[in-house]
């Protein structure tokens, strides 16, 4: 019971880890795709708000890797990462493209695309959450798991011991009614 119990914990916890990255990933492509579409739409006009688009992704880290050294989209700082952080071969045809990420120290998951100015490559809006902010998530459900089982495993133990009594009662009662039989003592 014990065994079964911390095997579907597992399977379980291994289930939502890949459903918090999963979801996370789709949430950070909606994010690069509305901010890739901006960038596209002030380009020639101004430069988009860094601060702005931080607070309207919810703090998400905004990163910058240029198809041409220097070059930038944004108003304010926007950490710039190298080309070798990504493949471009693999967004330039608009797609988007999930990858690790580590700046300053710190590991993030991220999803980049490319940012095309009049169909020419300008470069890649990478935007990236922390992989502690993706773990803590996960975490939090093996808490919970813990306390469920805490309660759920004395309960099931509880509810074993009773039922198992109340079958081996009448079955103590037969066997022994049978060896009065055997004996001879019909009454």
């Amino acid at each position: 019971l014990l065994l079964a119990a911390a095997i579907a914990t597992l399977i379980a916890v291994r289930f939502f880890q890949s459903y918090t990255r999963t979801r996370a990933a789709h949430e950070l492509g909606a994010e690069s795709a509305g901010i890739v579409q901006l960038a596209t739409q002030q380009a020639g006009v101004g430069n988009v708000a860094v601060q702005g688009l931080r607070r309207a992704i919810g703090g998400d880290q905004i990163f910058w890797v240029p198809a041409v050294r220097g070059a930038s989209l944004f108003a304010g700082s926007v950490p710039v990462l190298p080309t070798s952080a990504l493949r471009f071969s693999d967004i330039t045809g608009g797609g988007s493209q999930t990858i690790n990420v580590t700046a300053n120290g710190r590991g993030y998951l991220a999803v980049a695309r490319v940012v095309r100015l009049a169909g020419i490559p300008a470069g890649a809006i990478i935007v990236a959450k922390p992989n502690s902010a993706v773990t803590s998530s996960w975490l939090q459900l093996l808490g919970e798991l813990a306390i469920a089982f805490g309660i759920g495993i004395p309960l099931a133990v509880l509810l074993v011991a009773y039922f198992s009594r109340r079958v081996a009662r009448p079955l103590e009662g037969l066997a022994h009614a049978a060896d009065e039989v055997a004996a001879g003592h019909y009454g």
